[in-house]
């Protein structure tokens, strides 16, 4: 409810003053709670702070830094929150490693997703089981969003598809659909992403159409239409529906 109060300049001056504090409880605390308030465009000085916290000498302060962040999600300048969290995924206390995980999922959709992707593709090899599936689970959440998709270059675009081809994975193909990687295809103009369309499309039985200019895309969630896709790029992806076919079948 304290969030919702008018002047949330004093509230979040007294937070910050909180997070220096020398009690560790009560720096734990202060995290979600500047996080709640903290929202605003000019939210900086939040961002700083709790930056801060993630180098905290108490486990459960770092690791509440990092729910922050999760809470946060886009505001402020998300690639000093990447390169935080990035330090944060090497942290000695595995639940500090695993909140990174899913913090850099919400908080690299804004920010550098290459550099977020590539620390979660590392920490799907740490010795933690708990740290490699949060890992994991925030990938997918990547996978997901289109935005995030797009900017990724063909290295990490290969090392995606490795991932989700690996048969011990347990991605869940019901959240993660072709459509997804067609607009990234689509949008970025990038051939790589050709392999995971065809094979997620594949694995999950659904049919992909093409009349003239318009895609189609038949998924669990009815049709989802793609229109005024140019000729070039429809017939790349025939090529490479047929390819994938083959490969299946060999």
């Amino acid at each position: 409810m304290i969030g919702k109060a008018l002047d949330n300049n004093k509230v979040i001056d007294a937070l910050l003053d909180a997070l220096k504090d020398k009690n560790d409880y009560v720096r734990r605390a202060a995290c979600p709670a500047l996080a709640t308030i903290g929202k605003a465009p000019d939210n900086n000085k939040v961002i700083d702070a709790l930056l801060e916290r993630l180098k905290d000498n108490d486990v459960y302060v770092r690791g509440s830094a990092c729910h922050a962040f999760v809470m946060i999600g886009k505001a402020g300048d998300n690639n000093k929150g990447i390169d935080a969290l990035l330090a944060a995924l090497t942290d000695e206390n595995r639940d500090v490693r695993s909140r990174a995980c899913n913090a850099l999922a919400m908080i690299g959709k804004a920010g550098d997703n290459n550099t977020a992707i590539v620390g979660l593709l590392k920490a799907l090899k740490d010795e933690n089981h708990d740290v490699r599936r949060s890992a994991g689970n925030a990938i997918e959440r990547c996978l997901c969003n289109t935005v995030t998709l797009e900017g990724l270059n063909h290295e990490l675009i290969a090392e995606l598809n490795s991932y989700i081809r690996a048969s011990n994975n347990g991605l869940d193909f019901n959240d993660v659909t072709p459509a997804i990687f067609l607009r990234s295809y689509l949008g970025s103009n990038k051939a790589a992403w050709l392999p995971l369309v065809t094979y997620v499309a594949l694995r999950q039985n659904i049919a992909v159409t093409v009349v003239e200019n318009r895609l189609v895309v038949y998924g669990v969630k009815g049709p989802i239409p793609l229109e005024n896709v140019d000729i070039e790029s429809l017939d790349k992806l025939k090529i490479a529906f047929h390819n994938q076919e083959e490969e299946l079948n060999s």
